[in-house]
């Protein structure tokens, strides 16, 4: 439970999502994160799911199978803190834009020294778009020049897309 505990406090503030509105789905529900109009800046900790790969070998396809869909746990925290730790972390959140209109937002990852960071977006089609970031790839600052990590993101016209995310 300790290095649970440790595990939680080291990496820093990890997600934080800069869109248009954020607000959470009732208690009880899938963890979705609801893109609305007006534009703030909110933690999303607590609709994102976690898995840890502690070896590292879990590629992007077997995540998005049965046998691993149900092994996703959900945050306790509005911040996620997975500590200094050998393992390969998987992330998963769903963000629904309830307009006709489509939204641009950020998901900005705010630890600096993450070493490898790769985004799977969604894509039409059943495809994915993968994007890499941290200090162990060549694009060490991800989408935009800021001293962390910051992913835009295109979320259709009234639809919810789930986002993965795996940091070493």
């Amino acid at each position: 439970m300790e290095k649970f505990r440790q595990a939680w406090r080291r990496i820093g503030s990890l997600l934080a999502l800069l869109c248009w509105a954020l607000a959470a789905v009732p208690a009880g529900a899938e963890p979705v994160v609801v893109v609305a109009e007006d534009f703030r800046l909110q933690e999303i900790g607590r609709q994102v799911e976690f898995l840890e790969d502690p070896e590292r070998t879990l590629s992007f396809t077997e995540v998005l199978g049965p046998a691993y869909q149900d092994r996703f746990s959900p945050s306790p925290r509005d911040r996620l803190h997975m500590g200094l730790s050998r393992s390969a972390w998987w992330f998963r959140v769903a963000l629904h834009n309830p307009d006709n209109s489509p939204r641009e937002l950020i998901l900005a990852l705010s630890n600096a020294s993450l070493g490898h960071i790769r985004l799977f977006e969604p894509l039409p089609g059943n495809r994915w778009r993968e994007r890499e970031a941290g200090t162990r790839t060549p694009r060490v600052q991800a989408d935009m020049p800021v001293p962390s990590y910051w992913f835009r993101l295109q979320l259709p016209p009234a639809q919810t897309e789930v986002y993965y995310l795996r940091i070493e």
